[in-house]
């Protein structure tokens, strides 16, 4: 699900926003647009709550009532 990884979903739409850059005329070396993608998948995933499986529970909670 997009909302429970972040920064991949990020790094997708900044490069789809770079091409677009691009295709307007606007010049992009190619290290910057990289950077960019970078710099903005960094920042999203400093913010993005960490989970871990306990907190998330398992699929077999469900079967055996087994909530932690």
């Amino acid at each position: 699900m997009a909302t429970q990884h972040p920064t991949g979903l990020t790094a997708a739409l900044t490069t789809i926003l770079v091409w677009g850059a691009l295709k307007l005329g606007v010049e992009i070396p190619a290290e910057v647009a990289v950077a960019i993608v970078g710099v903005l998948t960094t920042i999203v995933s400093y913010f993005t709550p960490r989970t871990t499986q306990l907190e998330v529970g398992t699929p077999n909670d469900e079967i055996t009532g087994d909530v932690r």
